[in-house]
């Protein structure tokens, strides 16, 4: 068994930008509806469980995550926004409207990893964070491991501030 260290971002959504990051033609941010249910669990799957950095931690994950998911798609307002890539949904971010939880970016922005490196999660986590605000939501959080480019390049965009987080979980490698 080994510890993983985590990082838990918070963003005060008084200070959220007023601009979104600009899309490419073709693609869009919109909210999942329930019949997209399996495609978003396939796509964060995908994400996560083809991404090196989260291979020693991705089956832990995956329970939650499959809990997670059935869960926002068991509401009625589903609180999981895609991306996609024309009809191809290619991301995906499961929230939630709790207003204490550990994380609000239940799965974070998760992005399949032939469309990484354009700019797609900072969108998709700017639309998540914009859905949080629009449910009256003031200062959310999102956990992320500490080694992971997440931690580095998304997270701290539109001001989030990371402090190290103990999850009280060992996760075997």
């Amino acid at each position: 068994m080994r510890l993983v260290s985590w990082v838990r971002f918070t963003w005060n959504l008084k200070n959220l930008p007023e601009n979104p990051p600009a899309l490419p033609e073709n693609y869009a941010l919109r909210r999942a509806v329930k019949q997209e249910e399996k495609t978003v669990l396939k796509v964060i799957h995908n994400s996560l469980g083809l991404d090196s950095d989260w291979l020693d931690v991705s089956q832990q994950l995956f329970q939650n995550i499959e809990n997670c998911v059935k869960v926002a798609f068991a509401q009625k307002d589903i609180p999981c926004i895609v991306l996609c890539h024309g009809t191809r949904i290619v991301g995906a971010s499961v929230l939630t409207f709790e207003s204490d939880p550990v994380s609000h970016l239940t799965s974070g922005p998760c992005i399949l990893i032939e469309y990484r490196n354009r700019g797609f999660g900072s969108a998709l986590l700017y639309e998540s964070l914009q859905v949080l605000k629009s449910a009256s939501l003031h200062h959310v959080y999102g956990i992320t491991k500490k080694t992971c480019p997440s931690a580095k390049f998304v997270y701290p965009k539109f001001n989030g501030t990371g402090v190290d987080f103990e999850l009280n979980t060992k996760l075997s490698s």
